[in-house]
């Protein structure tokens, strides 16, 4: 009854309008009407109406410091656009941004970010839809082959590599937490074993959830070796020897080096059989990544350190104010097209200037200076959160425009109000 009612919960329905980009070419589904415009007119009276609600003057201000920062950005972003070169993606490109990106942040901040029962059910969420993606995955292995991975849904690798890598970060924290012992948190509905803690000692249902949800991550871990996107995966690189690190320096070394061990072992295993039982060789990320190893720049590669050249020069001709909002690619000379330089920051320089770049990084940090790792990593929804950030914030390095990066914002509107939440 609990799953049932998370399936049509706000935070679910949120879930599939944030990674609606993953199923939304799905045949004979979609065809007539858009998902993310149609769960877009759904969310937005529906989170108008839990915002005034729940609404708690000592908790919930819609003027506070993170919103007016963030709105003053946003009007900053919609100013630049008056003259930017372009005059059809930029309209695109701002009704977008308008429509997606705001009402992202404000919903997380202002209805979810607060509340630590909405988290919980955010974050199962993310792991129930982030499991139906795996098996969908999966099901395209099996029936059709391992070249038709690359394209999951009729949606792009990296797509859905993100949302694979979202899941990832969610189902390893919690088996570690079993396996640490230092939370009472758990998924009450999704898993089975979660026995009460009887002097601080853990019990053997514990350490069978451990072992289910690492091998349910190996799992994870050997379709994104196989979807052929180096971004989620060194990303998820990152975000996991960050994880390991801080619980080592912060509670207990052994118990990290052990919890990775059987992580690499499991996974080390879990390749090999899948690959045997397959009849499958290597992985697609080993042979898109082994150029790098080697010392040399493939097409791809090349391309994007391209992007990062022109947005960089364009910086330095445009410094103050940037070239306008949309408008990178017809002063590089590509034309009035959907085409960006492929990092956020190099992005928010060479289109809205240094002042765009100056208020997107004070959102950052207003957002990250009241964290304090000790508090955050002794709870977990509060390091998932972070891991969530960190997480896009590494992919918003390589792909994605400005207003595709939903994760982003809303991660930041999340860890906005972590500080209060963890406090209550």
């Amino acid at each position: 009854m609990r799953l049932i009612k998370l399936l049509y919960s706000f935070e679910f329905v949120f879930v599939l309008w944030l990674f609606s980009y993953q199923y939304k070419n799905v045949p004979l589904l979609f065809n007539i009407v858009d998902s993310t415009l149609l769960l877009t007119a759904v969310l937005i009276p529906w989170g108008i109406c839990l915002f005034f609600k729940q609404r708690n003057g000592a908790h919930i201000r819609f003027w506070n410091k993170y919103v007016m920062w963030f709105l003053g950005l946003s009007l900053w972003l919609i100013v630049t656009s008056f003259w930017s070169p372009s005059q059809t993606y930029k309209l695109q490109k701002t009704l977008c941004y308008l429509v997606y990106t705001v009402p992202a942040f404000l919903a997380g901040h202002l209805i979810m970010s607060w509340h630590e029962e909405r988290v919980r059910r955010l974050l199962l969420s993310f792991v129930v839809f982030s499991a139906a993606t795996l098996i969908g995955c999966y099901n395209a292995f099996f029936l059709k082959g391992m070249n038709h991975m690359l394209d999951i849904f009729n949606t792009n690798y990296l797509v859905t590599g993100q949302t694979l890598g979202v899941g990832l970060l969610l189902i390893i924290p919690w088996s570690f937490f079993q396996f640490l012992k230092s939370d009472q948190e758990s998924f009450p509905v999704l898993f089975a074993f979660n026995a009460p803690h009887r002097n601080n000692k853990p019990s053997a249902l514990h350490y069978t959830a451990c072992l289910m949800t690492l091998f349910l991550s190996c799992l994870y871990l050997y379709v994104l070796f196989n979807l052929g996107g180096r971004g989620p995966v060194i990303a998820s690189v990152i975000c996991l020897g960050f994880f390991y690190s801080i619980y080592a320096l912060q509670f207990s070394i052994s118990k990290s080096v052990i919890h990775f061990c059987v992580l690499i072992f499991l996974s080390g295993t879990c390749f090999l059989l899948l690959n045997n039982f397959l009849g499958h060789e290597s992985s697609h990320f080993a042979h898109r990544i082994a150029p790098l190893l080697e010392g040399r720049i493939d097409e791809s590669l090349n391309e994007r350190f391209s992007y990062y050249h022109s947005a960089l020069r364009i910086f330095l001709n445009h410094p103050i104010i940037g070239t306008g909002l949309g408008g990178w690619a017809v002063t590089e000379g590509l034309g009035d097209v959907n085409i960006h330089p492929h990092n956020i920051f190099l992005e928010i320089l060479s289109e809205t200037g240094i002042i765009g770049l100056t208020l997107f990084l004070g959102l950052l940090t207003i957002t990250l200076r009241p964290l304090k790792l000790t508090e955050i990593s002794a709870r977990y929804s509060g390091i998932t959160v972070l891991l969530l950030l960190i997480f896009s914030l590494v992919n918003a390095q390589k792909s994605g425009d400005l207003h595709d990066n939903l994760l982003l914002f809303f991660s930041l509107s999340l860890c906005c109000g972590l500080p209060a939440r963890l406090q209550k």
